[in-house]
């Protein structure tokens, strides 16, 4: 009996749960990034289920059916999942960017304020956290190797948006073979393990930032107490 590759959703661990205190911001950036995960592994497996199906199939023994079924099958196979890993690459992007753009709502509204991004062309990530760092005070704890696999991860999910066809610049390849050595071992650039660990990254900037904000918040309550 096949497996239908939806099945395990309830099963499967959330990446990300937030802290026991409530802010929308977290619990909303939960929901996403959770969601995406299952939509990743679901949609993964329904592609698994979709190849095996198509090459199992029988055509009419023509020539011409058996030549449109090898082409079909070789852009499928080839395709299908580099769409697929794009996607959920870009689409994290997005989620954490949302999540950093309603903490920075949040904290500008306890200071008073108004969210203020540098105008240097910068990532968006990098400006929301200068102005949550440099202009709020937030004191956010990110080891220069996160910083270093999310750069890396950036820049491979811009090419899949664009598909430029020129080399990656050598520090971010080598930064990508580094993040590839410790999920696979062949010589594919990215395989179904990166993308797990561009999600992981996501993820454990989210809860860098979750921890800065609590931290934050308690020190102007404490300040405010005093």
């Amino acid at each position: 009996m096949e497996t239908d590759p939806f099945d395990g959703a309830l099963d499967l661990e959330p990446l990300y749960e937030p802290g026991e205190r409530f802010l929308e911001a977290f619990y909303e950036f939960a929901y996403r990034v959770n969601s995406l995960h299952r939509h990743w592994v679901s949609t993964r497996r329904f592609i698994a289920r979709y190849l095996t199906s198509l090459r199992a199939i029988n055509t009419d023994g023509s020539g011409e059916m058996g030549i449109f079924k090898d082409e079909l099958l070789l852009a499928d196979q080839e395709y299908l999942p580099e769409f697929l890993r794009g996607a959920v690459l870009s689409h994290s992007f997005a989620v954490l960017e949302n999540m950093l753009d309603d903490v920075a709502a949040e904290v500008a509204s306890e200071l008073g304020a108004k969210v203020a991004l540098d105008q240097r062309p910068l990532p968006y990530i990098n400006r929301y956290i200068l102005f949550l760092t440099r202009s709020c005070g937030l004191k956010l704890e990110v080891s220069t190797d996160l910083w270093r696999q999310l750069d890396a991860v950036r820049e491979l999910r811009n090419r899949y948006i664009h598909k430029l066809d020129r080399d990656l610049p050598a520090q971010i390849k080598a930064t990508l073979e580094d993040i590839a050595a410790e999920t696979r071992p062949d010589d594919s650039l990215v395989d179904d393990a990166f993308v797990d660990r561009g999600l992981e990254v996501i993820v454990e900037l989210g809860e860098a930032v979750e921890t800065a904000f609590w931290q934050w918040h308690d020190g102007r309550q404490a300040l405010r107490r005093a």
